[in-house]
């Protein structure tokens, strides 16, 4: 699981990223954009438990392959291509093992 890259002020309304090695050796840095709001990663979740091979307690395992971040760590494009994923998904669309053997590849 990659950790959250942090930003650093340094005082002077200037603002210094620090960018983090995940566990698989990738470097993970700040992305361009704004968290996801609350109600984006409500709605992912509330989606996931629609979604019967999946349910809201497994919702991590392809937001961290697919993101290598948490669901609360994503930005709100990340959060709104995930919620686009798991529309097709709940529509049947999609499979869960094609989205993960995609993401592992």
């Amino acid at each position: 699981m990659a950790k959250l890259a942090f930003v650093l002020a340094n005082g002077n309304g200037k603002v210094k990223s620090k960018c983090l090695q995940s566990p698989r050796k990738r470097v993970v840095c700040p992305q361009p954009g704004k968290l996801a709001v609350a109600r984006q990663v409500d709605f992912g979740y509330h989606l996931a438990r629609e979604i019967r091979a999946l349910g809201g307690q497994r919702l991590s395992v392809p937001v961290e392959q697919l993101y290598d971040r948490k669901m609360e760590e994503l930005t709100s494009p990340e959060a709104s291509r995930l919620i686009d994923l798991l529309k097709e998904l709940w529509a049947g669309t999609k499979s869960l093992d094609d989205v993960l053997t995609g993401a592992a590849a």
